[in-house]
């Protein structure tokens, strides 16, 4: 599911989306688990 995610979001990316690091956190914020940091992971490489 991960290179699935990681695919989509190349071709996202490809088509001009570009994540906003503070507004994902900000949703995030309050959320933990390994889903959360799974996403964060694969938006931004942290």
């Amino acid at each position: 599911k991960m290179n699935e995610a990681v695919k989509l979001l190349e071709e996202m990316q490809g088509k001009g989306f570009v994540p906003d690091e503070k507004a994902v956190k900000e949703v995030l914020s309050n959320k933990s688990g390994h889903v959360f940091r799974t996403v964060i992971s694969i938006l931004f490489g942290k």
